[in-house]
């Protein structure tokens, strides 16, 4: 398990299954998918093309997180524990991503335990690879501070 899976490639690997169960859609550059804060949110995005800026507000200042691409997701973590936003995500460019909710992955997980297990071993790949980069983060924090 240790390097993240690239989801484009088990997006087109089970592509009618995964439309059947999420959403397609395209965004123009500087459209926001949601919103820091947003609350009841459930859904992530598989991002197909194009990048997207993850960023939250840091003392009235937006701070940049990440900039993610094709393959990766964003979104995860209302998919799987629902509650506000914890960032807010926003197009660079042009991007196509599939939205998954909640209720469509149990459904997906209800039908096709296959699709979903290989999603959620992706899944866990890039938000391990995420930890991983935000501990080495910590400990140069930590080591300037002490």
């Amino acid at each position: 398990m240790g390097e993240a899976v690239d989801l484009c490639e088990v997006y087109r690997k089970h592509e009618d299954v995964f439309n059947a169960f999420g959403e397609l859609r395209e965004y123009a550059a500087e459209k926001v998918l949601f919103r820091e804060g947003e609350m009841e949110a459930d859904d992530a995005y598989l991002i197909l093309g194009g990048t997207i800026r993850v960023s939250r507000q840091v003392r009235s200042k937006e701070k940049e997180l990440a900039v993610l691409g094709a393959g990766e997701i964003v979104g995860e973590v209302a998919l799987f524990s629902g509650g506000p936003r914890t960032a807010t995500a926003r197009c660079i460019e042009e991007a196509r991503v599939l939205r998954l909710t909640r209720r469509s992955f149990e459904k997906l997980r209800s039908s096709r335990l296959d699709v979903a297990y290989e999603l959620l071993e992706g899944i866990l790949g890039i938000v391990t690879q995420r930890l991983r980069r935000t501990i080495d983060r910590l400990e140069v924090i930590y080591f300037w501070l002490t």
